[in-house]
């Protein structure tokens, strides 16, 4: 499973995951968007990067494992806790 991530220009740390929502970012992870192949992930960074380009560094595929319980709440979207 993966997930999108913008880091921090400063230390690298994650300061914000994609969510799919207007806004598209969001600091909590809990609402992260989960993908569950590698491609669709990277598909849907390179059009975040056109879209933002003066971040476009610092968007990111991360690879996750869940820690806890996955609850699948349809086949797009994967909540990990």
């Amino acid at each position: 499973m993966y997930c999108i991530t913008l880091r921090s220009k400063f230390d690298d740390t994650i300061v914000g995951w994609y969510d799919q929502s207007g806004s598209h970012f969001s600091t909590d992870q809990r609402r992260a968007k989960v993908f569950r192949d590698r491609e669709a992930a990277d598909l849907v960074a390179k059009q975040l990067r056109i879209r933002y380009p003066r971040v476009a560094k610092y968007i990111d595929v991360s690879a996750i494992e869940p820690t806890a319980i996955v609850y699948i709440f349809d086949r797009n979207r994967a909540v990990a806790l």
